[in-house]
């Protein structure tokens, strides 16, 4: 009886696993799952560093556009950067659902190819963002050097180095083969020729990743220690140097991260060690690649924006501050004008009562009780012939609008209860009392008019 051909199903291509192990192979499916590896973790650690990195960018550019009008080449890069990073964080997050932080064996042949299109643009857009990033920190510190100082040349020499690194590692991470890239896990089209990172020899494709790993670090290393000059500068106060060591801090976490990406890339050869695993060995180094990134764009972007933020914290947490200063003015002298030599009008008549004048002065933050000098009166007696100065305080108040002055119109009415004005004098003496009685009925007129305002 002949034997029959078995029956494959119409996807078979969709269905095949990935055969990697050959004889001698490393079989690392009983390694234990890394944190790494979660799919959860990893995309809340790149959507939280992707939005922190558009919150701090978005307020330096709407400060360099709108509130200072000083853009420059360093706000162009960090622009470039945004989009090259925001490009590259949202193909690793969707490469979680091909494949990305599962064995590759395990993955269909379908995810799979989608998957090495989404590295492909993450590893080109990262390569991207990284320079990017750099050329604006370092298009920034030539607006704080002096120009034509040996630190400004330093600064033009490393934003050159870091433009040839930059174009020639992104050029190879976008043309990675002569007749473009190869998403085909099961082989490349014939006569093509892949170099860099689309090359099929593990010791080129491992030496590529390397070579621009180690070369991101010593730049960022370099970014890092450029400013540290003006640290030493004798014109820095202690709050600048606070704020630059508080920067140098986040650079030093910058330049951490970088150190932990190389050796993670250096510990399993670009995932080709023990066994030929990206999708495995490769999500560890593509975080910390977009931390690093995330996390430079920060350190740019805060001493931009700081300064114009930094007066508007405090009312954050300051609702209301409210001062108040009461000044009381007591006049004691005596009038030793007397209407004439004939005048009999009692000593008594003489003295002024102590008068209390009180202008309200509201501002912003505080409402403050200071003093007026006293306003004067000019009044003539008939039978003397002579002047007379009556005084009389002026009694300022202004609109209720709030608890706080509602408590000082009360104490204005306590204060003022029972006012009466200046004693009068005697009927025998008629006018004089007529002249007084007049002063201080004006008196109590104007402070009840001034009061109800």
């Amino acid at each position: 009886m002949a034997a029959t051909n078995p029956v494959l199903p119409p996807n078979i291509e969709e269905l095949r696993l990935i055969d990697l192990f050959g004889v001698g192979a490393y079989n690392n499916l009983d390694e234990p799952k890394p944190w790494s590896n979660d799919a959860g973790t990893l995309q809340i650690l790149t959507i939280l560093f992707l939005v922190l990195s558009w919150t701090f960018v978005t307020f330096r550019l709407y400060v360099r556009l709108r509130t200072v009008r000083s853009a420059g080449w360093d706000d162009f890069f960090v622009f470039l950067y945004l989009i090259a990073g925001s490009v590259g964080s949202i193909c690793f997050i969707i490469a979680l659902d091909y494949g990305a932080g599962q064995h590759m064996i395990l993955i269909e042949i379908g995810k799979l190819k989608t998957f090495l299109i989404l590295f492909y643009l993450m590893n080109g857009f990262f390569n991207l963002g990284s320079a990017c990033i750099k050329l604006s920190l370092l298009f920034q510190y030539l607006r704080i050097f002096e120009r034509g100082t040996w630190i400004w040349r330093a600064t033009l020499a490393v934003i050159a180095a870091v433009s040839v690194w930059g174009f020639t590692f992104s050029f190879m991470a976008f043309v990675p083969c002569s007749r473009g890239p190869q998403f085909d896990p099961l082989g490349k089209t014939p006569d093509t020729r892949c170099w860099a990172y689309g090359s099929g020899d593990p010791d080129i494709f491992t030496m590529t990743f390397n070579a621009h790993t180690v070369m991101n670090m010593i730049f960022d290393l370099v970014i890092l220690l450029l400013p540290f000059q003006l640290y030493l500068n004798k014109t820095m106060t202690t709050k600048m140097r606070l704020g630059l060591l508080a920067l140098l801090f986040m650079g030093a976490l910058v330049n951490f991260l970088s150190i932990w990406r190389l050796q993670t890339i250096l510990e399993h050869k670009a995932a080709w060690f023990p066994t030929h695993d990206p999708t495995w060995y490769g999500p560890i180094s593509i975080l910390l690649g977009v931390l690093e990134i995330n996390v430079a764009s920060i350190c740019a972007s805060v001493p931009i924006f700081w300064p114009v933020v930094a007066p508007y914290l405090g009312s954050i947490f300051v609702t209301h501050e409210v001062s108040v200063q009461v000044v009381e003015y007591r006049d004691l002298e005596e009038d030793g004008g007397r209407g004439g030599a004939t005048s009999t009008a009692p000593s008594t008549a003489t003295d002024r009562k102590k008068q209390q004048q009180v202008h309200h002065q509201r501002s912003d933050s505080e409402i403050r009780l200071n003093s007026l000098p006293p306003s004067s009166v000019d009044r003539k007696d008939g039978s003397g012939g002579g002047a007379k100065e009556e005084e009389s305080g002026k009694i300022v108040a202004p609109v209720v609008v709030d608890a706080q002055e509602a408590r000082v119109d009360r104490w204005f009415d306590d204060a003022f209860a029972g006012y009466q004005g200046p004693p009068t004098a005697p009927r025998s003496h008629s006018r004089m009392g007529s002249s007084q009685s007049r002063a201080r009925s004006d008196s109590v007129r104007r402070k009840d008019k001034w009061y109800k305002i």
